[in-house]
C-alpha cells in the first residue's frame, strides 16, 4: 500500500437511493463504532432541496413505491420522519384488465397503517442527502473508480484524479450500468422482455383516495401510483415502437390515449408532466459476493416494474449487509471477510422476486383468448378470497418471510 493512499472501513461506489440508504443504515446501526466510511459518486453533487430538479438521474421526478416493509426499514435508520412527509399513502389496489371484467381489490391489512408509500425519487433522494450531512462521511463527488486491486487484508481503488483509496469492504451500489461490473468483468444473466415503459406524473381531477391502480393492457402492465395533490406516478409498459411514439405525442393527444388505456375510474387526466422512456429487462448477477466486496440495488438485480419491487429489494440489501456488518463489529471481525450468509440469504429472496416477476410479465403480457380467459377468471377468483389476497399483500408489502418459502 503507498504512502499516499486514504484508508476507510468501507467504501460505497454510488451515492444514489441504495448507496445514500447504505450509509444511512451503516451510520444507523454500527452507531458508536466509529467507522470510517467514504461514498464515491460519479455525478455533480446535486440540490439538497426537495423542491428542486438534481442533477442525478437517480434522483428524478418519477414515482418510487416504498412497501410497507421498506419503511419499516427506513423506520429503523432514522430516516422515515424526514421522508414520510413527501409521502402518499397507498391504502388500496385495484388489478383489472383492459376490456374483461376481472378485477380485484387488495386493501391494506387492519393492523397496519398503509400497503406502502408512493414518493418521488427527488424528493426522498434529497431528504436522505439532507440526512447524511449531518453524518461524518467523506464524499468524493464528482469521481469515477479507474482501478480496483483485490488484497488478502484489504481493497485498493485508484480513483480519476489520482486519488487511491484503502477498504477493508466495498459496497458497490453503482446501478446496473455501474463501473464495479465493468472492473471485475462480470457479465450478469440478463432477459429482454421486449417491452419498454413510459413514465410520467399525473394530474387528475378528483381525489385518488389513496388506491393505486394496475391495469394490464394489451402489450403490457399500466401502473398508476397515488401522489400528493391529486396526481398519480405513472409506469405504462409497452412495446419499444408504441413508447416512442406515445413519448413524441404533445401533451393533450397524450392524454387522450392514456385516458382510454386506463379507464375514468382514476378520473379525468388533466395535466401531465415530463415522460421518460426505458427498455425492460430482468438482469442479475449469479453471484453478488466477491472478495471483500458486495453488490447491492440495481448493481446486483434489475428486475421488471410490474410488481413495484426494484427499489424495495434493494432496501433488503441493505437491511442484510447493514446487520451483518453491525454483527461483526460486536463481534470484533474482520468486515470484508465471510459474506457467505449474505450470499445464501439474499439471492434466495432476489431469485424469488424474479421468477415472480418473470411469471406475472408472462402471463398477463400474452393475448392469447384462452389465457385472457382464464386471466378473467382468476382475477374474479382471486377477488373472492380473502386468503389468497391477504398472502398477496404481505408479499406486496415486503413481509416475507424466506424460510416459509
Amino acid at each position: 500500500m503507498q504512502a499516499n493512499t486514504e484508508q476507510f472501513d468501507i467504501v460505497i461506489v454510488g451515492g444514489g437511493l441504495v448507496g445514500c440508504s447504505m450509509a444511512g443504515a451503516l451510520k444507523a446501526q454500527a452507531a458508536g463504532q466509529n467507522l470510517k466510511i467514504a461514498i464515491i459518486e460519479s455525478s455533480v453533487k446535486p440540490e439538497l432541496s426537495a423542491s428542486h430538479h438534481s442533477s442525478k438521474s437517480s434522483f428524478d421526478g418519477k414515482a418510487i413505491a416504498l412497501s410497507y416493509g421498506s419503511v419499516q426499514q427506513l423506520d429503523n435508520w432514522a430516516l422515515w420522519q424526514a421522508v414520510k412527509p413527501f409521502t402518499q399513502a397507498i391504502n388500496k389496489i385495484e388489478v383489472s384488465e383492459q376490456h374483461t371484467a376481472g378485477f380485484s381489490f387488495i386493501h391494506a391489512p387492519k393492523n397496519v397503517t398503509a400497503l406502502g408509500y408512493v414518493i418521488e425519487a427527488q424528493n426522498i433522494g434529497a431528504q436522505l442527502l439532507t440526512k447524511l450531512n449531518q453524518l461524518d462521511l467523506t464524499w468524493f463527488q464528482p469521481a469515477q473508480v479507474t482501478t480496483l486491486t483485490q488484497q488478502q487484508n484489504h481493497i485498493e481503488l485508484t480513483l480519476d484524479s489520482g486519488k487511491r483509496l484503502c477498504s477493508q469492504l466495498v459496497l458497490a451500489c453503482d446501478g446496473a450500468n455501474g463501473k464495479m461490473r465493468q472492473l471485475l468483468k462480470l457479465q450478469p444473466k440478463a432477459d429482454d422482455y421486449g417491452q419498454w415503459a413510459i413514465t410520467s406524473n399525473v394530474e387528475v381531477d378528483c381525489a385518488h383516495q389513496n388506491i393505486a391502480y394496475e391495469r394490464f393492457t394489451q402489450n403490457g402492465p399500466l401502473a398508476m401510483l397515488p401522489m400528493k395533490h391529486n396526481r398519480f406516478g405513472l409506469v405504462w409498459c409497452t412495446t419499444q415502437a408504441k413508447a416512442e411514439q406515445l413519448k413524441q405525442l404533445n401533451d393533450d393527444e397524450f392524454i387522450a390515449q392514456l385516458q382510454q388505456a386506463v379507464g375514468y375510474k382514476v378520473g379525468k387526466v388533466i395535466k401531465v408532466g415530463q415522460r421518460q422512456t426505458y427498455p425492460l429487462k430482468r438482469s442479475y448477477l449469479e453471484q453478488n459476493v466477491h472478495h471483500r466486496l458486495v453488490f447491492l440495488g440495481n448493481a446486483s438485480h434489475t428486475v421488471h416494474p410490474i410488481a413495484g419491487q426494484g427499489f424495495n429489494l434493494g432496501i433488503r440489501d441493505v437491511a442484510c449487509a447493514a446487520n451483518l456488518i453491525a454483527q461483526k463489529l460486536t463481534q470484533k471481525q474482520d468486515v470484508g471477510l465471510n459474506w457467505h450468509c449474505y450470499l445464501a440469504e439474499r439471492q434466495k429472496d432476489i431469485q424469488f422476486i424474479l421468477q415472480t416477476t418473470d411469471t406475472l410479465v408472462n402471463v398477463f403480457s400474452n393475448n392469447q383468448t384462452l389465457l385472457k380467459a382464464a386471466r378473467n377468471i382468476g382475477l374474479l377468483a382471486f377477488e373472492l378470497s380473502p386468503i389468497a389476497k391477504s398472502a398477496f399483500a404481505s408479499r406486496a408489502m415486503g413481509q416475507i418471510n424466506l424460510n416459509d418459502r
